[in-house]
Formats: structure tokens, C-alpha cells, sequence
């Protein structure tokens, strides 16, 4: 967390990338997802580093999405979406 702390503070984005096949496997849902991220960023700031954003791959080893992990497709998409 600390060095995520001083890379913010450096003005470098903090993106998270994450798989989530439990989505695509029915085991939750996308709004479950999100509401375990909203509940995260309402942690207090002084006790996290903060993300700028998360993208998440839904689909499961078997769909051959080009967004899952390891392919670079949420990789790209984050550098996109974090320019100014």
C-alpha cells in the first residue's frame, strides 16, 4: 500500500486488472461486483492508496475472450481510458 501511496503521489494511475469468471460461472453477479468495489472506495482515504479504476474480465478460461488475463486486452483498455 505505501508504494502505491507514493507512486500517487508522483501522479501515476492506479488501475487494477482482475479476472472474474465467477460472474460468467453464475456463481454472482456483475452488480454484486460492484457493490463489493463501492463498498471498497468508501474506505477511508487515509487508509488506502486508492484506485483510479478496475477493469474486469467476466468471462470464464473456456470463452476465449481477448480481455481475460492472461491476454492484454483490459491492459490496453485501461491505458485508453486513463489518459487525460
Amino acid at each position: 500500500m505505501e508504494a502505491l501511496k507514493l507512486l500517487r503521489t508522483r501522479g501515476v494511475y492506479a488501475v487494477m486488472v482482475t479476472n472474474q469468471s465467477g460472474i460468467g460461472r453464475g456463481y454472482f453477479t456483475e452488480k454484486k461486483l460492484l457493490s463489493i468495489q463501492l463498498g471498497a472506495s468508501k474506505t477511508s482515504p487515509e487508509k488506502r492508496a486508492g484506485l483510479d479504476a478496475v477493469f474486469y474480465c467476466r468471462h470464464t478460461p473456456d470463452d476465449g475472450c481477448e480481455c481475460r488475463k492472461p491476454r492484454l486486452g483490459m491492459v490496453g483498455k485501461s491505458g485508453q481510458e486513463a489518459e487525460p
